[in-house]
């Protein structure tokens, strides 16, 4: 006979709505048999969520996404004034020519004998030095430009346009909501009956609605401690007033073995 099994957990959600969070033990004694007739609390989390940075220390031109608005993979989220790292590019390259010219009159002058094999090895090095100097600018003007990695929304702008961060700072934060997670944690003895793949109902606190959810993938460990593991659900579908951060209450039913 199936019966409703549910477990008391408290959720600590971190200062960003948004953030990484962990879920802290349950608060569950587990020799008690009654203490797994109580409720499972969950948090919703989004399927991806980043950080956006850059190594390098230039003013932000554009910033075209504020707040949450949606953007789609390949969007421009944040763009710098490279004028200069354009320019150092150029020089570069520059520089790179005039030892490929050196490089070839010298190898054409050793055909020759005219040329010593010291002189030849040195203009050798200099091609190879310029062209690890055009390598290295152009690996770093890449983040003159920063492109969304997946569709999503901007939770938060931590800087705006004409100003200059510093080196690594953090720009904006963004998640794919597209795909939410519920995060739970559960006493390891369910392990007994609860698989990936079965069903579950998540009450939301926030907009008081209950959504039937799917057990996607269960903890890599066990924790020795409290002896619980993580379960991770997703929606059966994608409720619309539902938003990353939000928590409630998860219901599952132990089915028998």
């Amino acid at each position: 006979m199936r019966r409703l099994l549910m477990a008391a957990l408290t959720l600590g959600l971190p200062g960003s709505a948004f953030g990484q969070s962990s879920l802290p033990p349950l608060d569950l004694d587990l020799n008690d048999p009654a203490s797994e007739e109580t409720e499972v609390r969950g948090v919703v989390q989004p399927k991806d969520e980043a950080v956006i940075a850059a190594d390098i220390t230039v003013t932000v031109l554009e910033m075209p996404f504020r707040e949450g608005q949606s953007f789609h993979k390949g969007d421009l989220l944040v763009a710098f004034d490279c004028r200069r790292f354009n320019a150092d590019i150029e020089a570069a390259k520059a520089n790179l020519a005039a030892a490929t010219a050196t490089l070839r009159s010298n190898q054409e002058l050793a055909s020759y004998n005219a040329v010593g094999s010291l002189e030849l090895r040195q203009s050798q090095a200099a091609v190879a030095s310029a062209s690890a100097e055009v390598r290295a600018l152009e690996a770093r003007a890449v983040n003159c430009e920063i492109r969304a990695p997946f569709n999503g929304r901007v939770v938060e702008t931590m800087i705006n346009a004409f100003e200059t961060p510093a080196e690594n700072q953090p720009l904006m934060q963004i998640l794919d909501d597209s795909q939410l997670e519920l995060h739970v944690v559960v006493p390891s003895r369910w392990l007994v009956w609860l698989r990936e793949g079965d069903e579950f109902e998540f009450l939301v606190d926030e907009t008081g609605t209950s959504h039937l959810a799917t057990v996607q993938r269960l903890g890599a460990s066990v924790d020795p401690v409290s002896q619980t593991i993580k379960v991770i659900g997703t929606f059966a579908d994608r409720p619309e007033r539902v938003l990353a951060g939000m928590s409630g209450v998860a219901a599952f039913r132990e089915k028998a073995n």
